[in-house]
């Protein structure tokens, strides 16, 4: 038997993904950007699966496909199209001004569960976590207008070490 050496593009790469969650594995993914600073940080590794869209609640960071892009932003509404029959999610990262568009289920991949930060191993779903989560949903637009002002200062302030 010989092996040979597979490259798989971006696409690729991302279909495997999605197909290893449809089928009802985790799949670890690392992160990047800001948009939900402080709860999860660029490079931290995010552990997702998927779980019928009928269990989500309101505060889980879901993770959904933008064109090529997965983003990873906390559930702040459930809606219904006009037929009532297909439903739209709204998410908004916790330093993010304003809501993403809204997406269909059918853009749906699954739910962070956990996350790796600085070699420690972080549950979503501690009493806490839970507890945070639902503030941030029901406190809307504070906190994120808070951590997004607090990471303009941050950034201002590492732009002028720097120099």
């Amino acid at each position: 038997m010989t092996s040979e050496n597979l490259l798989l593009d971006f696409k690729d790469a991302q279909d495997i993904r999605a197909s290893l969650l449809a089928e009802g594995h985790s799949v670890k993914l690392k992160l990047g950007g800001n948009s939900m600073f402080p709860f999860l940080r660029a490079g931290d590794v995010g552990t997702v699966i998927r779980i019928p869209v009928e269990e989500l609640k309101l505060g889980q960071v879901v993770v959904f496909q933008n064109q090529e892009r997965w983003i990873a932003h906390r559930l702040v509404d459930i809606k219904h199209n006009g037929n009532g029959d297909e439903k739209l999610f709204v998410t908004q990262g916790d330093s993010a001004k304003r809501t993403d568009t809204p997406f269909y289920q059918a853009h749906y991949l699954g739910v962070v569960v956990s996350f790796n930060r600085d070699g420690r191993h972080r549950q979503t779903s501690l009493k806490l976590g839970v507890t945070s989560s639902k503030m941030l949903v029901h406190l809307r637009p504070v906190p994120q207008l808070i951590f997004h002002l607090f990471l303009r200062v941050r950034n201002r302030l590492n732009r002028g070490k720097n120099k």
